[in-house]
């Protein structure tokens, strides 16, 4: 389910993405960054927590009001969330939705909203699509 491999955390090592693979499930699933700094998976009627996904720093419930995310198709049929290549607050919660039957890659990237500086990457995958 995990592929461990860090590949990016540039300047600041409070950030931090790796890949991941979502299992794929017959129905909707979702991938989501969340405001306190957690990451989640929502996958056949279960929502856990993705461990060690974006903020690994101090705990703090507002966290992600100082941080961007984005994401951009790599390969397979877009998935449905914020608009792609588009930087959008965290804070106001940010999630990819994969639809039953769509299969992708994709490509997410955060960055700190005061620098403008993208702070970690990753690859997120759903179905036949690993890197």
């Amino acid at each position: 389910m995990f592929n461990i491999g860090i590949i990016s955390g540039r300047a600041q090592k409070l950030v931090n993405l790796y890949d991941f693979e979502h299992p794929v499930a017959s129905g909707d699933t979702n991938f989501s960054l969340l405001r306190n700094g957690s990451a989640s998976y929502y996958n056949a009627g279960s929502n856990p927590l993705v461990p060690n996904m974006w903020w690994i720093g101090p705990a703090n419930s507002v966290v992600g009001d100082s941080y961007q995310a984005r994401w951009t198709l790599q390969a397979g049929t877009a998935p449905s969330g914020p608009t792609q290549n588009v930087w959008t607050n965290i804070g106001g919660g940010f999630t990819i939705v994969w639809l039953s039957g769509i299969r992708s890659r994709i490509q997410l990237e955060i960055r700190d909203t005061a620098t403008q500086t993208t702070r970690a990457s990753c690859r997120i995958w759903r179905g036949p699509y690993a890197p």
